[in-house]
């Protein structure tokens, strides 16, 4: 939300929490359209230009291993799901969800 309300995700596409909770009447990905411009919401780990963004709990994790893959190989990426016991919960959420990499070879729905 911060990075949308800052106009770092005009014309991007990204992602954030899914659900609304407690007391919101809607959900952050619902609000991200009302901060930024022309913005893509997309429920999974979003790369747009170098921009990533993850929401929830699950997705924030997917996040952080996804960023794991890319700085220090998919080996350490899968080493540390799998002492977090979230390996399969990774490849889970990777065959429903995906990772939306924009303007990349290896965009996966």
């Amino acid at each position: 939300m911060i990075l949308a309300a800052a106009g770092v995700l005009d014309g991007r596409s990204a992602t954030t929490r899914r659900v609304a909770v407690g007391n919101e009447d809607n959900a952050p990905l619902q609000l991200l359209q009302t901060y930024a411009h022309r913005i893509k919401p997309r429920e999974a780990v979003v790369v747009d230009s170098g921009i990533v963004t993850g929401g929830g709990v699950s997705l924030a994790i997917d996040t952080t291993l996804y960023l794991i893959g890319k700085f220090y190989g998919n080996n350490a990426r899968d080493e540390i799901a799998q002492l977090m016991e979230y390996d399969r919960a990774y490849a889970a959420n990777s065959a429903v969800l995906g990772t939306f990499e924009i303007g990349t070879a290896s965009s996966r729905p």
